[in-house]
């Protein structure tokens, strides 16, 4: 039996393009100020919460998150500020507190990655 022939109208590559698009700017807003990657975790622009396994949708976010940032460089939409020029800036602060990572993000932060990223 022969397989009918593949239309690329029945794949949702046309939809990919569209969230992928959606996601770099939802993360592009976000970048308001530099933030590091467990800050974006937290704001979870790709899943939009944690409704179930937080420790595995947080770790799958990050990785989402970078591959969406290190494309975003390349495009030059989006740049990465090493942790020695955001030392010098000093830490962030929300309303006179300094923002450390809670939850499952404070987990994501094991490797200490103080890297910040911020738009073009």
């Amino acid at each position: 039996m022969n397989a009918p022939p593949l239309h690329i109208e029945s794949f949702p590559i046309r939809n990919s393009a569209a969230v992928v698009e959606s996601r770099d700017r939802c993360i592009l807003e976000l970048l308001d100020r530099p933030r590091t990657i467990v800050e974006l975790i937290e704001a979870s622009p790709i899943y939009g919460g944690r409704a179930y396994a937080p420790g595995v949708l947080d770790y799958w976010e990050g990785q989402m998150i970078r591959t969406h940032l290190e494309r975003l460089e390349r495009e030059e939409r989006a740049r990465r500020i090493e942790p020695e020029e955001a030392d010098l800036r000093g830490p962030e602060v929300n309303g006179g507190h300094t923002v450390r990572p809670q939850g499952a993000a404070a987990e994501s932060d094991r490797f200490h990655d103080r890297t910040r990223w911020s738009r073009r």
